[in-house]
This record gives C-alpha cells, structure tokens and sequence, in this order.
C-alpha cells in the first residue's frame, strides 16, 4: 500500500502518458482481479457470469468518502441502485 501511495503521489506519475499507462495497467490487472466492474450494471453482468459457471460472488459497495450533504446524497443513490440491480440477479447468486 505504501508503495502504491507514494507512486500515486510522485510527480512521475502527473504526466499525462505515464499516468494514462500505470492506470491501464493497474486496471488490466488489480481492479478486473478484485472488481466486478466500474457501476452496478458491470458487476451485474460479472455476477451473472460467475454464476452461469455454478460459483456465487460477494458483493460489497464501496462507498467513497463524502465531505458534504451532495456526496452524501450520491453515495446513497449509487448503494440504492446497488441495490436495485442486485435484485435483478438470480436468487443466491450472490451474498452481501
């Protein structure tokens, strides 16, 4: 983590090229490994598919951090149709 934070941070990573190929990177390998996908449609179609192939997900919200009542408000509404689509899953495909 610290490694991570201190790439995130160094001046290297402010240029355009650089930041655009560690992020490409970084999203081909951590975030598709641990994320179903980037909004709640995405992670729909990733439960489904881990599914159809007889295993079951667990699906967690990441609430990002929120300073004032308008983020507040946005996180709510993200988790709610979170939840929402959960509800369009097959029954036990997924824990929360």
């Amino acid at each position: 983590v610290d490694v991570g934070i201190w790439a995130m941070q160094s001046k290297l990573l402010q240029m355009g090229i650089m930041k655009d190929a560690v992020m490409a990177v970084t999203k081909r390998t951590f975030y598709e490994h641990f994320c179903a996908g980037e909004d709640a449609v995405a992670a729909g179609r990733s439960i489904r598919s881990v599914n159809e192939a007889g295993l079951r997900g667990m699906l967690v919200y990441g609430v990002e951090d929120a300073h004032d009542n308008e983020g507040c408000d946005r996180n709510l509404n993200g988790f709610l149709h979170t939840v929402d689509v959960s509800k369009s899953l097959p029954p036990s495909s997924v824990s929360f």
